[in-house]
């Protein structure tokens, strides 16, 4: 694996729910770990490993969807996912298709 493009920052801008639109894009970081490509997005603690840069960005991609679905149907959110689903409405918004 060619590690001299990394570690770099690319961004997210779509889910593949289309009800679900990224109005402003997610930050993710890429860098490489013992040969496998690192997928971070700091803020929503979501980490993924992958052989490759784009299973990596796909998995996280599913990865937000899921998370912004499970909060924004939970009553009671503890203080760190209130703070996650508040970042996730800063970013994504509902009925866009």
């Amino acid at each position: 694996m060619d590690n001299t493009s990394y570690p770099k920052q690319v961004t997210i801008t779509s889910l593949h729910d289309a009800t679900l639109c990224v109005e402003k894009p997610f930050k993710l970081d890429l860098s490489i770990v013992d040969d496998e490509v690192l997928g971070e997005i700091t803020e929503l603690e979501l980490y993924s490993f992958g052989e490759n840069e784009s299973g990596v960005i796909e998995e996280l991609r599913e990865e937000i969807e899921e998370l912004f679905k499970d909060l924004s149907q939970t009553k009671n959110l503890g203080k760190l996912p209130t703070e996650w689903l508040n970042i996730l409405n800063q970013h994504i918004f509902e009925d866009c298709a």
